[in-house]
């Protein structure tokens, strides 16, 4: 829940940065998350590929 603090907190941010860099904010926001993300996806399919090909193939004896 959003108590009294927060609210100013906001409402100082609005005053500061303007109500239309607002908009601009969020979207390079959004768009630095996103990105993280999708980096986040390429480490864990690059990780994981490199363990499929470490693995050895067991040899029937």
């Amino acid at each position: 829940m959003i108590g009294p603090f927060e609210l100013l907190l906001i409402f100082i941010g609005v005053i500061l940065v303007g109500p239309r860099r607002i908009g601009a904010l969020f979207r390079a926001l959004g768009r630095g998350v996103r990105d993280f993300g999708t980096e986040i996806n390429h480490l864990r399919n690059r990780e994981l590929d490199n363990e499929d090909e470490s693995r050895e193939p067991k040899e029937r004896g």
